[in-house]
């Protein structure tokens, strides 16, 4: 909770300050998905005709589910991370993460299975738990 609250602080301190004179914003992953969306799907439908852009959401199962008093203590704040995931028409997963880039944690394209591997090896073990919130389906003809 401590290091949420810190981080979102240095996000609002830097927006409203250095953020302010150069422009640039403590970006969320929302945020990201929100600033590049529109163009993330013009891009896949455009270089990849029928592939499906998931918006995905990878959080802790006891975020949503708490068992105990520990577990509903830590449900206090919403531990998560927002990022796109690209259906390829061949069937292969990929994510498309802004905010791990922008946080130099990796390539803004790579496999959804290392995605998959370092959200739950490195960060939530056995609370890993992913779902699509938005499924963008193929379109039939892509944006000009």
């Amino acid at each position: 909770m401590v290091f949420h609250g810190l981080n979102k602080t240095k996000n609002m301190i830097w927006d409203n300050t250095g953020g302010y004179f150069t422009g640039s914003q403590g970006l969320t992953c929302e945020g990201y998905i929100k600033a590049t969306q529109d163009k993330v799907l013009k891009a896949v439908s455009k270089r990849f005709p029928g592939a499906t852009v998931q918006k995905m959401i990878i959080e802790e199962k006891s975020t949503k589910n708490p068992k105990d008093m520990l577990e509903w203590f830590d449900s206090t704040v919403d531990d998560n991370h927002t990022l796109f995931k690209i259906i390829l028409p061949d069937g292969s997963e990929w994510a498309v993460d802004f905010h791990q880039h922008a946080a130099g944690n990796s390539p803004v394209m790579h496999r959804w299975s290392e995605t998959r591997r370092t959200w739950k090896d490195k960060y939530m073990g056995d609370e890993y738990y992913e779902r699509p919130s938005v499924t963008y389906p193929p379109k039939s003809k892509p944006d000009k």
